[in-house]
């Protein structure tokens, strides 16, 4: 059986909890898409071009998943992760938050 693809979003300032939900949907034998670069808690400044290709690349991500994964602590949801959301919402992406 083919293994589902989780993609995860939230800020790039949620790099802790991404990675935590990265390794528990790992163990539950899932392929995992996150961000890659988290330019807010690493500290790497980033050009405005640079980060326009990182949402681009995020929505290929929600594309290629099977469900996506909303990290939105304490109900943070920036306007990035607002549009990945709309967009998997838009082409029919089951969508899971981390807080309700």
């Amino acid at each position: 059986m083919k293994p589902k693809i989780v993609c995860i979003i939230g800020s790039s300032k949620f790099k802790a909890q991404e990675l935590g939900i990265a390794q528990r949907e790992t163990l539950l034998g899932k392929v995992v898409l996150v961000h890659g670069f988290w330019h807010h808690v690493d500290m790497v400044p980033i050009s405005d071009a640079q980060k326009q290709m990182i949402d681009d690349l995020m929505l290929v991500k929600i594309k290629m998943s099977d469900e996506v994964f909303v990290v939105n602590v304490n109900g943070y949801v920036g306007a990035s992760t607002r549009r990945g959301i709309e967009y998997a919402e838009s082409i029919g992406k089951p969508l899971r938050y981390l807080e309700e």
